[in-house]
């Protein structure tokens, strides 16, 4: 007996060949089955892992700035230099020259404020119930320079005095005098406080009867002015006007325009 192995014969060949050519032409066979299981699942999870991913992107964009997460209040710079503002309410008188006089605002009802912030979004001061401290800067007044990254470092380090809600009124801006316009100021100081865009003629200004930048006017929540003060202040009376605000208490209501702990001469008046 040989034990030459048997040649395969011609039709089994044939057939096999025949066979491989159409598997080719069919191409990869498509999983059936369990085992397509695996792919739709991926397929699923790569999907909700993209969602989440764009999410993620989109929030950063929009609640961040180099980074870091942006404090509410934050002042954005804008096209408005001024805005347009309501006033719904009777004007306050301005204080006595007198610093050791009482100030006729204290016990008054503040006027309600309507405008818009740099980028045209709405601000509203008052008329909320809230107990209120309202800052009005001027670009160009060296001593609100001064006081501006005094608070907003207190701000940084302590956070913002609380149950009281602050605001900025950005008025008297003039395009030949310093650091204008003001929204790339206070920008460039990293202010976290709301603000407002005052008219050009000081419609907001004139109605709180401000007497010299910084002013600084407290209101509890009863809407009535509890305290008003003009100058640099140290952290310690801008706190001390946030307590009023809160307390409702006005101790202390002279119109000096420099309160106790201030140098003299820190206040600059309106328009100079």
């Amino acid at each position: 007996m040989s034990n030459r192995p048997r040649p395969t014969p011609r039709s089994a060949v044939a057939r096999s060949a025949a066979e491989q050519r159409r598997r080719q032409a069919a191409g990869p066979s498509a999983p059936t089955g369990r085992g397509r299981v695996p792919f739709v699942v991926g397929g699923v999870l790569a999907a909700v892992v993209l969602l989440a991913l764009l999410v993620a992107v989109r929030v950063t964009a929009t609640d961040t700035t180099a980074g870091q997460a942006r404090p509410s209040g934050t002042v954005v710079r804008g096209e408005h230099v001024y805005g347009d503002v309501r006033v719904s309410g009777q004007a306050l008188p301005a204080p006595p020259e007198d610093p050791t006089a009482v100030d006729p605002a204290v016990g008054q009802a503040a006027p309600v404020l309507t405008g818009e912030d740099f980028a045209g979004r709405e601000v509203r001061i008052g008329g909320d119930g809230q107990p209120t401290l309202v800052l009005f800067v001027a670009h160009w007044c060296p001593h609100c320079q001064k006081e501006v990254p005094l608070l907003q470092a207190e701000f940084d380090t302590h956070g913002k005095p609380p149950g009281v809600r602050l605001v900025t009124v950005s008025t008297s801006a003039t395009a030949d005098r310093p650091n204008f316009p003001p929204a790339a100021w206070l920008v460039r100081e990293g202010w976290t406080v709301e603000t407002l865009a005052d008219t050009q003629a000081g419609k907001a200004a004139n109605a709180f009867g401000i007497g010299g930048f910084p002013f600084f006017v407290a209101i509890d929540r009863s809407g009535t002015v509890v305290a008003r003060r003009s100058g640099e202040l140290p952290i310690s009376e801008f706190l001390g006007l946030a307590d009023r605000a809160r307390a409702g208490s006005t101790a202390g209501t002279t119109g000096s325009p420099s309160p106790p702990g201030t140098t003299a001469g820190t206040a600059v008046p309106p328009g100079r």
